[in-house]
């Protein structure tokens, strides 16, 4: 069994919105550099199960533009948001592997998303943490528990 975990950051918002950051919504040029991020993910053959999302705006349209160029179902994931939780996460990837090979994507917040990410592997592996529209791909052979995933690769926009 092969589980593969990508963390995606959200994409660039829109620097000029006043308002509750929570409805913060995506720039024009941070919608495009998803797209071509998702299009990398597609090539590059990470087709996911299901895409989990923060609930803010920005992490939600980051989602759904990779949900156009890789149809996944998007479930909004308040372990996802400003109030991380690790051990729910874990839960959730936990209980959405049903048997098989899983993929499944995460789109969230930094740091949050990136200390994640290190605590499966166990070690830092992202010292610059994820950024805007930046995957980090982690695989685990075995059960997905804290300390025993590989960093595979990271994936930065140019």
């Amino acid at each position: 069994m092969v589980t593969t975990l990508v963390f995606i950051r959200h994409a660039t918002p829109d620097k000029a919105y006043v308002g509750d950051d929570t409805t913060r919504p995506l720039s024009q040029e941070g919608e495009k550099v998803q797209h071509t991020q998702a299009h990398r993910l597609k090539t590059l053959g990470y087709t996911p199960d299901a895409i989990f999302c923060s609930p803010l705006l920005r992490a939600v349209q980051s989602a759904q533009i990779i949900a156009e160029v890789l149809p996944a179902p998007i479930t909004r994931e308040k372990a996802l948001g400003n109030n991380f939780d690790d051990d729910r996460l874990l839960n959730v990837i936990k209980n959405t592997i049903t048997g098989g090979e899983a993929v499944l994507f995460f789109v969230g917040h930094a740091p949050s998303l990136a200390s994640f990410a290190e605590r499966l592997v166990g070690e830092p592996c992202l010292p610059e943490g994820l950024p805007k529209s930046g995957a980090a791909i982690v695989t685990f052979d075995e059960e997905v528990t804290f300390g025993k995933g590989q960093l595979a690769t990271t994936i930065y926009p140019n």
